[in-house]
């Protein structure tokens, strides 16, 4: 059938307007466009305002928690990774001011912080990376009070503009004393004894730095005659295998009844016995290592300038670290060991000395229980063990390999098994339990010379990937003496929180503008404080290619010399190409 052309016109016109209803116009692009950007800002603007902020660390003030400007440096020597501060403008020693580099105040050479190493690498040519990039939660201190050893970001009592970040140490209402490396607290006002503000034990472990690593040995120095730092003690019971750094005994070729130790001397090299070892002399090397205590030494902090280097340098010699803060004696220890149990038989034994005391930890590796137990060493070296908490499970029962942590850290014992916390005890005399002597010795004794060691009675097991650790050494001042001042802080307990009463130190002790050392004020009232520091999320890039340095985008020169000798190399202003350094991508602790 045939449609008119009148009727035809009615129908496409209706088609159009049904079309048209349900296909609408279109908004501008740009409209569009813009008020999402906008939406997008008022959106950031209130999440920093109310939740989260990022922020950059300036100084190395919280190392090695978190690192200010620096250089990445492998040492050549042991292998062993670490950061080295650099100071920034507007510092005295500042390495670049207005974008040019201050030749008296260059870094030159970085000191490696294993123990059984300590070799001075030059960085003279190293990058300087940026501090770590973080952010902090405000939320968690608007609804609930800031907690004990929270890494916390505030405005600078003395100067309120400027933002710091430290570790949160003293609550409202409290009395602090800063001794033998510890804070210690007590009520406002009381006459009770001080005791230590122990840190969680996971937060604790967190917060342990490097003594020495086994599996970085300083190869040089060990075939010069230098001595390895773990050795049998008494017997050659324990089988070194030199290639996978470990120790293996047999139980069954032994006495069943006695104890075989495997002991950690604290050997540590200066300059002058590597330019020993590296010249090729037969010079009795092994004589020359004489056991040391274990010192507050912050790799972050060992960096020697230029000047202090160059004379030395100029006459073929490694420089000395110059320390300007006498390094102090640090008894609180953590030792680390993989376990291979080859036959759940015999008894292990881990210790760890403080001062005169010697504290075990006992495994039966035949019911996989253990026990802790300590004894106080008398004149002639002597003590009887004394058991201090009930038996506990370990699981350690079973041929297999097992990740073990004993720790001695504010007179408090804990084991960790494949990084769980199986047990721990704290010495509390109000509780009726021993007390350790928390002043034995101030300055270590000859016992904490060789603090660790491990123990079998009749066991077969293999022992590896051995570490020490130590605790965080909290100075009471900068002028060393063994922490003798006994200055203590008071902090205010407002009835309207507002202003209550906080104290902040940084992990870096030695390097820290804290409370300890404002003028004004010790204390930051809480509504200075800005939010918890949770994650890093950009640490920094990692240059690859060019053996590692990458391609310069960029570069920092010194002004040329005005005797005419050569410049020292430029510094790369930025390297590509990078990766990111995931493993320090992590929460803050």
């Amino acid at each position: 059938m045939n449609l008119t052309d009148d009727k035809q016109t009615k129908i496409a016109t209706s088609a159009k307007a049904v079309a048209a209803s349900q296909n609408p116009k279109r908004p501008d692009n740009w409209r569009e466009t813009i008020e999402s950007i906008v939406v997008a800002f008022v959106l950031a603007f209130l999440f920093r305002t109310f939740e989260a902020e990022a922020f950059v660390i300036p100084t190395g003030s919280m190392a090695p928690t978190l690192y200010g400007q620096q250089r990445d440096v492998v040492c050549t020597k042991c292998k062993t990774r670490f950061a080295v501060g650099v100071s920034s403008v507007p510092a005295n020693d500042a390495e670049i001011r207005d974008g040019r580099l201050v030749p008296a105040y260059r870094s030159n050479f970085a000191v490696c912080p294993n123990a059984n190493c300590r070799f001075p690498n030059n960085v003279l040519d190293h990058e300087m990376f940026a501090g770590d990039r973080i952010l902090v939660n405000k939320f968690p201190y608007e609804f609930g009070d800031p907690q004990r050893w929270d890494v916390v970001v505030f405005k600078f009592p003395e100067q309120a503009k400027t933002n710091y970040i430290k570790r949160l140490a003293g609550l409202p209402g409290e009395e602090l004393l800063i001794e033998n490396g510890d804070v210690k607290v007590r009520p406002l006002d009381s006459d009770a004894p001080f005791f230590i503000a122990r840190k969680h034990p996971d937060k604790q472990r967190q917060l342990q730095l490097p003594v020495h690593d086994n599996d970085h040995p300083a190869s040089d120095l060990l075939k010069a005659g230098w001595p390895e730092s773990w050795a049998n003690q008494g017997t050659e019971a324990w089988v070194a295998h030199v290639g996978s750094r470990s120790f293996q005994i047999d139980g069954e070729k032994l006495d069943s009844e006695q104890q075989h130790w495997l002991r950690y001397t604290n050997y540590t090299p200066t300059a002058e016995d590597w330019m020993t070892a590296l010249s090729g002399k037969d010079e009795h090397l092994a004589r020359r290592a004489k056991p040391q205590l274990i010192k507050d030494f912050y790799a972050y902090n060992g960096r020697i300038s230029v000047s202090e280097a160059e004379n030395r340098v100029a006459r073929g010699e490694l420089p000395e670290l110059i320390v300007n803060e006498p390094e102090q004696w640090v008894g609180d220890l953590t030792l680390h060991a993989t376990v291979d149990l080859l036959a759940p038989r015999g008894e292990l034994t881990l210790e760890l000395i403080k001062g005169l005391r010697r504290h075990h930890c006992r495994i039966d590796l035949q019911s996989g229980s253990a026990i802790f137990a300590y004894s106080h060493e008398d004149d002639r070296g002597e003590g009887a063990l004394k058991d201090v908490k009930k038996p506990f499970d370990t699981g350690m029962n079973k041929p297999g390999t097992y990740k073990v942590s004993f720790t001695d850290v504010d007179d408090r014992l804990c084991l960790w098994v494949d990084d769980r916390l199986v047990e721990f005890f704290e010495f509390d005399p109000d509780d009726g339990n021993p007390d350790p002597p928390q002043n034995s010795s101030i300055a270590g004794t000859a016992l904490d010379k060789a603090p660790a060691g491990i123990a079998a009675r009749a066991a077969s097991l293999k022992v590896s990937h051995l570490r020490i650790e130590r605790d965080i050494y909290y100075r009471s001042d900068f002028a060393g003496s063994h922490s003798s001042s006994k200055k203590t802080f008071r902090l205010k307990d407002d009835p309207d929180d507002r202003n209550d009463e906080f104290m902040m130190l940084g992990d870096n002790s030695p390097r820290s503008n804290d409370s300890r050392l404002w003028q004004t004020t010790h204390a930051v009232p809480r509504h200075l404080l800005i939010g918890k520091a949770f994650l890093i999320y950009w640490p920094h890039g990692v240059p690859f290619l060019n053996n590692g340095h990458g391609y310069a985008v960029g570069q920092y020169f010194e002004p040329l010399p005005r005797d005419g000798s050569e410049p020292n190399p430029p510094l790369p202003k930025f390297s590509i190409p990078f990766y990111p350094q995931v493993g320090r991508m992590h929460r803050i602790r």
